[in-house]
C-alpha cells in the first residue's frame, strides 16, 4: 500500500518549516532543493524546505493563472518511492490542492498549521517590508478560509501544541510514533491569565485615550 503525500501549509510564518523538519527527522523524505550541494542557499526568495522545482513550475505558473506543465510534474512527482511518506512545504499552495490532486495516483494529506495569528501578522511585516498590516490579515483569512472547504485527508496544527500533539501527527502521517525524535521543536511560549489581563486592560486604555483625542 502506497503512502501519502503530506502537503504542510498555512500562512507564511506559521512554523511550517519547524513542523516539515519535525516530520523529516521521524522518516519522511522531501525532494527540498532550497539548497545547493555545498549548502548554500540556491534562491534567497524562497523559506527552508520549500520545494523548488514545484514552486516554479505549479505554484508559481497558477498564481500567474497560468497553466503548469502537467507532463513534468507527474514525472516529478513519479520519482519518490511510494513505500515513504512524502512531504512537500508550500504555505501558498492551499489554493491549489484540488489541481496537485490530478497529478499523482497517490493520495495527499494536508497539515494545515496555525499560529497565534498575532505572531504571524507581525513577523510577515517583519520579513517583508512591503506588505502591510491588512494584507499580512488578509493572507491569513484566505488561507483560514481555503482550509475550512479542502474536501483531502486534513490535520490542523496549532504549532505551538506540536510537543503535545507529535504522536497523533505521526500516525496520521503514515510514521513512526514509537521512538518520536523532538530534535528541532523550540516552542517556548506560554500564556497566562495575568498576562493575558495587563496586555487586554491596556489595549482598553489605549482606545478610550484614542476616542477622546
Amino acid at each position: 500500500m502506497s503512502k501519502p503525500i503530506i502537503i504542510v501549509t498555512g500562512p507564511a510564518c506559521s512554523y511550517t518549516s519547524m513542523v516539515t523538519k519535525f516530520l523529516l527527522n521521524n522518516g519522511a523524505i522531501t525532494g527540498m532543493k532550497s539548497f545547493t550541494s555545498d549548502g548554500t542557499r540556491e534562491d534567497d526568495r524562497y523559506e527552508y524546505h520549500e520545494d523548488l522545482f514545484l514552486v516554479r513550475l505549479f505554484l508559481n505558473k497558477l498564481t500567474r493563472f497560468k497553466q503548469p506543465h502537467k507532463e513534468s510534474i507527474e514525472a516529478y512527482l513519479d520519482m519518490f518511492p511510494d513505500d515513504k511518506v512524502t512531504v512537500f512545504k508550500m504555505p501558498m499552495i492551499i489554493y491549489f490542492i484540488k489541481q496537485l490532486q490530478k497529478l499523482t495516483k497517490r493520495e495527499i494529506r494536508v497539515l494545515y498549521v496555525l499560529r497565534n495569528p498575532a505572531d504571524v501578522i507581525m513577523s510577515t511585516i517583519d520579513k517583508n517590508k512591503r506588505i502591510n498590516f491588512m494584507q499580512a490579515f488578509d493572507r491569513y483569512c484566505g488561507c483560514y478560509d481555503m482550509c475550512i472547504g479542502l474536501e483531502c485527508n486534513t490535520y490542523i496544527l496549532m504549532a505551538e501544541r506540536i510537543n503535545y500533539e507529535s504522536k497523533r501527527i505521526l500516525t496520521w502521517a503514515g510514521l513512526n510514533s514509537k521512538k518520536i525524535n523532538y530534535a528541532d521543536i523550540n516552542i517556548k511560549k506560554r500564556e497566562t491569565f495575568f498576562k493575558f489581563k495587563i496586555r487586554n486592560s491596556i489595549w482598553k486604555r489605549i482606545f478610550k485615550l484614542l476616542r477622546i483625542i
